[in-house]
């Protein structure tokens, strides 16, 4: 069976499925929506000029690997510990030594910053990075290296990781672009 006749199939299915009522006509719409998101979430914008794609990606790559050591500096191994104690109190099938945790927290730091700073998946790690951030500036006493984080978060939410960056560049394959958009 070809593609074009999967493809056919796979739309009559649909069909049958809203004309049956199997689900109510809001379900439809929120896939519908959530499908679009994904879209935009993923295409970055491509601007004509080199100069914005520079002003893009300049602190988008600087904040990306500047980022670990920022997360190092403001999480302390205390705070993970305290936590895990508190899980260990909670359930009590979680073993008290949580070290492992706080090496993971911190992996996770180096592959989020490292994978911003190279403009793969963009605009996900811009809302994990936000998510991580806002409560450390408002902890911090306002400190500006995490305001000029959370200003470069905002401006990569919106324009995406612009044509220096691997999304821009994944998208440019035929095959993926297929399946993406």
């Amino acid at each position: 069976m070809s593609k074009k006749q999967k493809n056919k199939e796979a739309q009559v299915r649909l069909f049958r499925m809203k004309s049956k009522k199997y689900f109510p006509p809001w379900v439809f719409t929120f896939f519908e929506w959530g499908q679009s998101f994904l879209n935009k979430m993923i295409t970055p914008i491509n601007f004509s000029s080199w100069w914005l794609n520079m002003f893009v990606a300049t602190p988008r790559v600087c904040y990306g690997i500047y980022y670990p050591f920022l997360m190092s500096q403001y999480m302390k191994t205390q705070e993970i510990t305290i936590f895990s104690k508190l899980m260990h109190e909670y359930f009590d099938c979680i073993p008290p030594d949580f070290k492992w945790i706080a090496f993971l927290t911190k992996l996770g730091h180096i592959i989020e910053g490292f994978s911003w700073a190279l403009g793969l998946n963009t605009r996900f790690a811009a809302l994990g990075l936000l998510w991580t951030c806002i409560p450390l500036f408002l902890k911090s006493n306002h400190d500006l290296s995490i305001l000029g984080l959370i200003l470069t978060c905002l401006l990569v939410l919106w324009c995406g990781s612009g044509r220096y960056g691997v999304d821009f560049w994944i998208l440019k394959i035929p095959f993926l672009k297929k399946y993406f958009l």
